[in-house]
């Protein structure tokens, strides 16, 4: 039997290729497993050398015998990645708090442990055997000379050289995260958040010495390859060029990193890859396939006849499943069988219920069921405790509304949560706002449906979560009698960057003027009956107001020295405003767009900013 700390040394093993989290997990099994007929030093130190080699021989394949001696050591690290992360759905996690059922537990399981503690021994031998021969091989192989990896002094290089170049200068994980656009079909734009935590999913982000988030590290790395001009932004989104998508899919099918379907009936082999994106469903050809080895199943197409539940069993070592924008109508029961997923999402699909047995997908971080018809998760979603990111809401189809989802009472007991949104805070769930205090890890909070009387009770949990940046609060009723009780908030989180506010305000409050890094703020039918513009002129980087039948005044005056940041203004159903001003030319001087949208006539705007207007 396996204790508990080894299960632990398992489950921080790493995705990409072999990292160090990976190799310490495979020397203490080693450790565990320990036969006299094993030279366990002699194997920590090829383990050793293959992290080592398999980075420094990256874009050094000069001759066919290196390259066949790169493709084999990544082989056998990929074959370690396998015998793990099999050994752990042979011998899941168990969490037990009372001892009999630990006794019971131990009772009924240690046979079966006992046999994938010894197929683990065997495939272990194995591949050390595999190590040896191919050490075993190198004198009939030709190495290349040592190159510098200075430039060429100068020399026109077509766009493909200047891209390898950049490529060779990226650390290994920024090269990762570089290569993951592959899974994309061209021109598309992938949102900087998802991309975040597919990448954190592919455990291509490591834990930070200056104890920053990981998300916090991937806008780093983000940030790289957009420096070096390998990806380009258009607003929250990114995308890479089609000579860059060229460039990643020719080193992703040399590695075996992604394995990329185009059309339907595309008939490219997969046995070896660990990433497979179908940009146009399933194919046949894919029944037939090896898929052991995939961890990662991407699924570009809306399609209402996707059958995908036919081949999930055949993924058995998934650790993201993408089905956002697919056809299906429901929840796909061989998805609970996939117990090493770390990313779910089902995002614009037409699935209506999450089952209970979710519970089963314990390494779950992520899960997307915005733009779904879900309008409830089971009481055992609390079981996931390691859920970072839960996004929900209802699709409604009107005006792009959303409607937040109904959670079950202890949603305080997932700690880890670091985004939370919508959650639905009805009349039946009221305790719901007192619990969101315990989650002081979250960054994002969404709530619709609050009701006046609950204002100060989520006040109060807003106070203890230090590190909010996004805040979305949304009424209950927003044609009646409730407003937005928000105003018992002493100490704002100090990292607020965006905040949404959707209902009836008696006044803006006041704390709103003292958060320093607010960079965005939304109004939706506040009805305010005084000007908006005083309480939000002092922000420092504020950049994008959007008021949305926010004010019912005749007119917007800015003051000068005042919005100095601001670069967006958005104003929408404002009925009565007849006419926008300023005290003073220097005022709003990095303002570059006014929207107008919802008007009869529109409000007259000094001359100046006429230029910036857009009516939508």
């Amino acid at each position: 039997m396996v204790d508990p700390a080894t299960y632990a040394t398992i489950k921080s093993f790493s995705g990409i290729l072999l990292s160090r989290e990976g190799l310490r997990c495979l020397k203490f099994i080693y450790v565990k497993l320990r036969r006299p007929q094993f030279d366990v030093d002699a194997t920590k130190d090829i383990l050793n050398t293959m992290i080592a080699y398999l980075k420094d021989t990256e874009g050094r394949e000069g001759t066919e015998g290196l390259k066949d001696r790169i493709q084999r050591v990544r082989d056998v690290a990929y074959e370690i990645e396998d015998v793990i992360e099999e050994y752990m759905l042979d011998v899941p996690e168990h969490f037990h708090t009372h001892r009999i059922t630990q006794f019971l537990h131990k009772a009924a399981h240690s046979v079966t442990d006992r046999i994938a503690v010894h197929r683990l021994s065997s495939r272990v031998k194995a591949i050390i055997v595999k190590i040896e021969n191919i050490k075993a091989m190198d004198p009939l192989r030709n190495f290349p000379a040592q190159r510098a990896s200075s430039s060429h002094g100068g020399e026109q290089q077509n766009e493909l050289e200047g891209i390898e170049k950049c490529y060779k200068n990226l650390s290994p994980n920024i090269r990762y995260c570089f290569l993951y656009f592959c899974n994309f079909p061209a021109n598309y734009f992938v949102k900087r958040g998802k991309l975040f935590r597919l990448w954190i999913a592919e455990q291509f982000i490591e834990n930070d010495r200056r104890n920053r988030t990981k998300e916090e590290v991937a806008d780093e790395y983000l940030n790289e390859l957009i420096k070096r001009n390998l990806v380009y932004v258009y607003g929250r989104r990114c995308g890479v060029s089609q000579p860059v998508r060229d460039f990643i899919l020719d080193k992703s099918e040399l590695k075996n990193f992604c394995t990329v379907l185009p059309r339907p009936n595309s008939t490219i082999p997969v046995e070896k890859s660990r990433r497979l994106s179908l940009h146009n469903g399933f194919t046949n050809s894919l029944r037939s396939e090896d898929l052991s080895r995939v961890r990662t199943l991407m699924t570009f197409r809306r399609d209402s006849e996707l059958k995908a539940e036919k081949l999930l069993n055949k993924f058995r070592l998934l650790r993201v499943l993408n089905f956002e924008d697919s056809g299906l109508q429901s929840f796909p029961k061989e998805v609970v069988n996939l117990t090493l997923l770390r990313y779910l999402s089902f995002r614009n699909t037409n699935i209506y219920k999450i089952p209970g047995c979710i519970m089963k997908l314990h390494c779950l971080e992520a899960l997307d069921l915005r733009e779904t018809c879900v309008m409830k998760l089971p009481k055992k979603i609390l079981k996931l405790q390691n859920l970072l990111y839960l996004l929900v809401d209802q699709r409604l189809g009107v005006d792009e509304t959303r409607e937040g989802v109904e959670l079950p009472s202890g949603i305080k007991c997932l700690k880890s949560l670091r985004k939370l949104s919508l959650l639905k805070a009805n009349e039946k769930n009221r305790r719901i706002i007192r619990e969101l205090g315990n989650l002081i890890e979250l960054r994002k909070l969404g709530i619709t449906d609050l009701v006046t009387k609950d204002g100060k009770d989520l006040c109060m949990s807003i106070q203890s979560m230090e590190y909010l940046s996004s805040l979305s609060v949304t009424a209950a009723c927003l044609d009646e009698g409730g407003f937005l009780d928000l105003d018992h908030i002493s100490k704002p989180p100090p990292f607020l960057r965006r905040l949404s506010l959707g209902g009836r305000l008696l006044d803006i409050p006041q704390w709103i003027s003292s958060s320093q890094r607010l960079a965005r703020i939304c109004l939706i039918r506040s009805k305010l009956q005084n000007s908006p513009l005083e309480f939000l002129q002092a922000l420092p980087c504020l950049v994008e107001l959007r008021l949305v039948d926010a004010y019912i005044g005749e007119e917007l005056e800015f003051e000068p020295s005042c919005f100095l940041e601001l670069r967006v203004l958005y104003l929408e159903q404002l009925y009565e405003l007849r006419k926008v001003s300023e005290k003073s030319s220097n005022t709003l001087p990095k303002l570059v767009r006014i929207i107008f949208k919802g008007f009869r006539r529109l409000p007259k705007v000094p001359s100046r900013l006429e230029k910036l207007i857009k009516v939508e």
